[in-house]
């Protein structure tokens, strides 16, 4: 299993506007980092977060790429 990337709780910004799976990801919009999970249906990792209205929100990244992907995607706010 992969080493955890996003804390529990800790807000983050998306960068840009992309999808993942059914979710969208609206560039500046602020998440909160809820829990993740292993998918081994999927051979991918599912990171799910929150957003200012409640929604849940999952970004999915397959076991094959680079963990460093999330930084392509979200910034931790201060």
């Amino acid at each position: 299993m992969k080493q955890k990337i996003f804390e529990v709780g800790r807000r983050y910004r998306v960068g840009q506007t992309f999808a993942s799976g059914a979710s969208t990801f609206l560039e500046n919009e602020i998440l909160t980092f809820e829990s993740d999970a292993y998918s081994p249906y999927d051979s991918s990792f599912a990171y799910q977060f929150r957003d200012q209205a409640g929604a849940v929100k999952t970004w999915w990244l397959h076991e094959d790429r680079p963990i460093d992907t999330w930084r392509q995607h979200f910034v931790p706010e201060p």
